[in-house]
């Protein structure tokens, strides 16, 4: 009699699933989910879009579009055409990021099925190259970024300008449009108007190509992009559905006990299989968004009023000094943010207000560039 098979995925009987999650289907998942971790889970939280500044697919396409490689040489190929107002978003990445989630098991343990999705990926970078301009692939389109770019909000650090009115007054906007040094930045963002980590794939190209020296490779607070609340988007917010919940169908399908789970994952285009898929789109699409919706309502109906303006009244557990001006009126003065009192005592809002101003005046530490444009170029020429 023979013994059970043990797995990464866990412990399953010999039977065709368990073939094909094998020991060599091990090596290959663990060597590309370790992959996976290291870039986006580890590094991106702590250096921005660690993975998409040293990924090589957007290669082929950009030495299609520029003719070179490293520094401006030729007008390329191409028709460069802009990308379509409609979807400038992550919708599509949304949706490309589900369609590998339902395939996931297969594309993750067999290398035929992993190259040939490479394979495809490749053909669709060039052709989108050829026919749009700079990285619109990577920026709308490429399901591995959508994900990175949330988690590079959270991030220490930021490429960002260190004057925006410099950038008002320059005309030229080499380091958008390109220069002798380098190419314009391929992000299809200018970096004045730069606001979040998620629209920046840390190519650096600004620092390279401003002739300002208004570029600069900060320290900030971690998770200085979540703060403002009216920034966050819609297809942003499904992007956190659309992981959580495949973070949890991971966890069941690929670390679980459960054989024919794994089975059903596994064999596509079977009635298992649909039946696995729509779970998890049912799980994404649905139940994740429809218990969120139901959690903020409760929480509004359970506040049973809003929330006091810091015009007009002092947050719970806050002291405001009140004055007479030379007419005679009562004023109110800003509350005083270096008292450790009300520091305390503050709720989110005003603490989150306190934030987004850049600490208003209240000796909040201000980190500075790492790089700055002539710095970068000068640890590049040296």
């Amino acid at each position: 009699m023979k013994s059970p098979h043990t797995s990464f995925y866990g412990n399953t009987k010999e039977s065709s699933c368990s073939s094909k999650f094998g020991a060599g289907a091990d090596c290959a998942a663990m060597r590309y989910i370790g992959l996976l971790i290291l870039t986006a889970y580890d590094d991106d939280p702590y250096v921005m879009a660690g993975w998409c500044a040293i990924c090589p697919i957007p290669l082929p396409g950009e030495w299609l579009q520029n003719g070179a490689l490293l520094k401006p040489q030729g007008k390329g190929f191409g028709l460069k055409r802009k990308w379509p107002k409609r979807f400038r978003n992550i919708w599509l990445q949304n949706v490309a990021f589900t369609l590998l989630a339902l395939f996931s098991a297969a594309v993750l343990t067999q290398p035929s099925i992993t190259g040939a999705v490479l394979l495809l990926f490749l053909i669709v970078v060039l052709v989108v190259s050829l026919i749009f301009e700079r990285r619109a692939l990577c920026r709308y389109v490429c399901p591995v970024g959508g994900f990175i770019g949330l988690y590079s909000q959270v991030a220490p650090v930021e490429v960002r300008v260190k004057d925006p009115a410099i950038c008002v007054a320059h005309k030229e906007k080499s380091c958008y449009i390109g220069s002798a040094d380098g190419y314009g930045w391929p992000w299809l963002v200018h970096p004045g108007t730069l606001t979040k980590n998620i629209n920046c794939g840390l190519c650096v190209e600004c620092l390279r190509t401003c002739t300002q020296n208004n570029v600069a490779f900060n320290l900030r607070s971690f998770g200085a992009d979540l703060q403002p609340a009216a920034s966050c988007k819609l297809d942003e917010t499904f992007k956190v559905f659309i992981m959580l919940g495949a973070a949890l169908t991971y966890s069941a399908v690929m670390l679980g006990p459960w054989g024919a789970l794994k089975t059903a994952a596994y064999s596509i285009g079977t009635a298992q299989w649909f039946v696995s898929a729509l779970t998890l789109l049912g799980l994404i699409y649905v139940i994740l968004p429809g218990a969120f919706l139901i959690a903020v309502l409760l929480g509004r109906a359970l506040a049973k009023s809003r929330e006091p303006s810091l015009k007009k009244t002092p947050m719970p557990g806050m002291q405001m000094t009140r004055q007479a001006n030379v007419t005679g009126h009562e004023t109110v003065a800003p509350i005083d943010f270096t008292d450790s009192k009300n520091m305390l005592g503050a709720c989110n809002t005003l603490l989150e207000g306190k934030l987004i101003h850049g600490g208003m005046g209240t000796g909040m530490p201000h980190w500075g560039p790492i790089f700055s444009c002539d710095g970068w170029t000068g640890s590049a020429s040296g």
